[in-house]
């Protein structure tokens, strides 16, 4: 996968480049629109308004092939990731079903398609209790398994604390049978743009052994 990771980290850092070149040419286009709608209106207002906007078009109208490339750059890297685990995504939401055997107070619950490994099943997740509280992460459901009974488990309610930070991890659980909750603000797999790919496939591949360990 190196080969691969590298060229496709090759193609990524020019990809940045072109969107930092469109980000200074945004900036110019607003000064001038600025500067011209300014002579104009003479309402400063008025013309900032007009700046602002015409900036924001050209980056957008510009850039939407640069960041539809990356984006599919991206996907391809994770799913040669994926595939090397023989894992795929599973293309389907979490079952309503499933959520009721949960037995937890959810409101306004929001599922992604999940990710089937050969042992469990992994979905991002977020719901609100009656109470306002929000909680996000992901949920792991086991294949044909339960989860050992020995796992610290936190309790109900301690899954809406709030959390203080952002990297992936899998000390604050939630247990019941074949279900797993975690509560993270990143998905294991997620691809930083702060991170080249190599470094990005290293954290994923921390991040599995994170969730296997709760199985092994």
């Amino acid at each position: 996968m190196t080969n691969d990771t590298n060229a496709l980290e090759t193609e990524r850092q020019l990809i940045f480049k072109r969107l930092k070149i469109l980000k200074f040419l945004s900036l110019i286009e607003s000064l001038i629109a600025l500067y011209l709608a300014f002579v104009l209106s003479k309402d400063a207002i008025i013309s900032l308004a007009i700046a602002v906007f015409v900036g924001v078009f050209f980056y957008r109208f510009l850039s939407r092939r640069l960041l539809a490339r990356q984006n599919a750059l991206e996907s391809e890297f994770l799913r040669a990731f994926l595939a090397r685990h023989k894992a795929k995504f599973k293309g389907t939401k979490l079952d309503e079903n499933a959520l009721q055997r949960l037995a937890l107070p959810f409101e306004q619950v929001k599922t992604g398609a999940g990710v089937e490994f050969s042992r469990f099943f992994l979905y991002d997740i977020s719901f609100k209790n009656a109470s306002g509280g929000a909680f996000m992460g992901v949920l792991l459901v086991l294949k044909n398994a339960e989860f050992k009974a020995n796992l610290p488990s936190l309790d109900e309610n301690a899954l809406f604390e709030r959390l203080s930070h952002t990297d992936f991890d899998t000390q604050r659980l939630f247990v019941k049978g074949e279900f797993a909750l975690i509560a993270s603000l990143k998905n294991p797999f997620f691809i930083s743009p702060k991170l080249n790919l190599e470094q990005n496939l290293a954290q994923m591949n921390a991040n599995l052994a994170k969730i296997q360990a709760l199985i092994a």
